[in-house]
């Protein structure tokens, strides 16, 4: 039987970091890991519009520090930064400490696994073909920098039951809105640039892949 391993997991250490990076002792962790959890689900339905690329959770001491990548953050500011005080405050009623709220910017959507693979299940939910959603998707990435993708699909699509179709090498990103959609990005094997500016993590990457 074959082992499915995550993606993500295969890139820890190499040239990515965890999404959730706080230490707790073994009275607290099960209670963390739950806000975690819990903060994140709210956070995906609450900003579906905003295409949020990741939410990164820190927690130095006392404090909780809430980072979202998201490609329309004026969405999630809102006029005069009034929705983004209240998501601060709706933050803080879920978990303990004061919460700081950080908005990133993704400058280029187009590249990013994780909105590719949710760019490319509305697609399919519009009944667009899958082979031409693909391809679409594919083409915009390579467009602005991308070197290589890799997009897989199954399902029932167009009426017929699809096996995973997929296209290109898959790389240092991973993303999976749901069960109708994955895909993959790869910009630069030899130099892969971390999304938090890890050096050592490039560097590791550099001596593993070079041969």
């Amino acid at each position: 039987m074959g082992q499915k391993v995550n993606p993500i997991g295969l890139r820890l250490g190499i040239n990515r970091t965890w999404d959730s990076r706080w230490f707790a002792r073994k009275d607290d962790y099960a209670r963390l890991l739950h806000d975690d959890i819990r903060m994140r689900k709210m956070l995906k339905e609450r900003l579906n519009q905003a295409g949020v690329s990741r939410i990164i959770i820190e927690r130095p001491h006392k404090q909780c520090r809430v980072t979202i990548y998201a490609a329309r953050p004026g969405v999630i500011i809102g006029k005069k930064g009034a929705d983004i005080d209240k998501l601060r405050k709706d933050i803080a009623a879920m978990t303990d400490g004061d919460v700081s709220l950080n908005i990133v910017e993704v400058r280029k959507p187009e590249t990013d696994a994780q909105l590719v693979a949710e760019n490319i299940a509305q697609q399919l939910e519009r009944r667009v073909a899958f082979r031409r959603a693909m391809k679409r998707s594919m083409q915009s990435a390579t467009r602005l920098g991308a070197k290589g993708v890799r997009v897989e699909v199954a399902g029932r699509l167009g009426g017929a039951v699809v096996e995973p179709q997929h296209s290109d090498f898959p790389g240092h990103q991973f993303g999976r809105p749901s069960n109708v959609s994955k895909a993959c990005r790869y910009r630069d094997f030899l130099g892969p640039v971390s999304p938090i500016g890890d050096d050592a993590a490039a560097d590791r990457a550099s001596d593993l892949l070079t041969p």
